[in-house]
């Protein structure tokens, strides 16, 4: 209690006075030392924390595994990533045990630092300490966050896991082809996956196929995203929205050609797809892509019928805005007159705020005055 009351009060000197004084009368405990790292910690203060800890092992020894990594543990949530390395030094403490390691490279990974995570692992299996399924997920997360990502840290990662004796899960399995999928590596992501479909235990689900998905939607490639699609509800696994809605995304990374939209909405839709009124603001976002106003009108008028959705005012504001930044006043006005109809038949009332903003949007631009 002491220790505590004097760490969340003490200067760094006045807490070094402190320390000592428990160390010379033979008081000081591992837990006090956990106690002070907070300080330290919060502070960020690397010397001062050395001291301390030599004070410590001078009088007493070497830290405990134990005590280690819950000291660990309070630099990680303090941020102190300084001194969490410092801890895991061997010089205050005889060996790392698989939580030591798990911190160590959890605190690389959130940095995005994907070869230091992978040497620390690499650590591990050196020191013969076995990783456990949490160690697996560390590693492969770090890998497939990175925006730094490149092959051969994949294939690296590839041989030191997949290949080895350690427990794979199905989730294991899923982030390691995230990472693939991000590398551009599709070819050996489908080689993972093909695995995954042979090994009943880790048979694909839902999100593992999102992954394929969303994967060659992100980079454009419909149908291959498409035939990734008709694979997963083959396989008996129904989609939602999310992944639908990938599909129609990738079209909106460049112009596409309506009638290639038209064509994969009624595809998607013999596939169990029911847009929803996210689905309709990806669609706006699309045909505003390709400058096809009409279509993106028109999808608006024909919602409700076509797919049993009443566009809300933000679908109407939506495209009223893409119009006015494109100059095309003439179709905000339309889009305008469209919403006041329709939601007046459907006894919707308007906020005020939407009138005004709808009504700024029938006007030019400063650009197109310019212009």
């Amino acid at each position: 209690m002491y220790t505590l009351q004097a760490t969340a009060r003490g200067t760094s000197t006045e807490l070094g006075t402190f320390f000592e004084k428990l160390v010379a009368h033979g008081e000081v405990n591992s837990t006090d030392v956990v106690n002070i790292t907070a300080f330290y910690a919060a502070t960020q203060d690397l010397q001062g924390f050395r001291a301390m800890l030599n004070k410590y092992v001078e009088k007493t020894g070497l830290l405990d595994n134990m005590s280690r990594n819950q000291a660990m543990t309070v630099c990680a949530k303090a941020g102190a990533g300084k001194l969490l390395i410092e801890l895991a030094s061997d010089q205050w403490s005889r060996t790392k045990d698989v939580v030591t390691y798990n911190l160590l490279m959890k605190y690389y990974s959130q940095r995005c630092n994907t070869a230091a995570c992978l040497q620390t692992f690499c650590e591990m299996r050196k020191a013969n300490v076995k990783p456990s399924e949490f160690s697996i997920g560390i590693i492969l997360d770090s890998c497939a966050q990175s925006s730094n990502q490149n092959k051969e840290d994949l294939q690296r990662m590839y041989d030191l896991l997949v290949k080895s004796d350690l427990p794979m899960n199905r989730m294991n399995y899923t982030t390691y082809i995230k990472g693939l999928v991000q590398a551009g590596c599709f070819d050996k992501a489908a080689e993972v996956f093909e695995h995954m479909r042979k090994t009943s235990e880790l048979s694909p689900d839902l999100v593992t196929y999102s992954t394929m998905v969303k994967g060659y939607a992100d980079k454009g490639d419909i149908a291959g995203g498409l035939k990734w699609l008709e694979q997963m509800i083959s396989d008996g696994i129904s989609a939602d929205n999310v992944v639908f809605n990938y599909l129609l995304q990738g079209c909106s990374l460049q112009a596409c050609d309506p009638l290639f939209v038209d064509h994969l909405v009624s595809k998607l839709m013999s596939l169990g797809f029911t847009p929803c009124t996210s689905s309709i603001s990806i669609l706006l976002k699309v045909f505003v892509k390709s400058c096809s106003w009409s279509k993106a009108f028109e999808l608006l008028q024909s919602a409700a019928n076509r797919f049993g959705i009443a566009p809300e005012q933000r679908l109407y504001e939506q495209l009223a805005l893409a119009c006015h930044k494109a100059g095309k006043t003439h179709w905000a006005q339309q889009v305008y007159n469209a919403m006041n109809k329709d939601l007046s038949l459907r006894g919707e009332r308007i906020h005020v705020s939407t009138h005004r903003f709808m009504r700024s949007y029938c006007q030019p631009s400063c650009s197109a005055k310019l212009k």
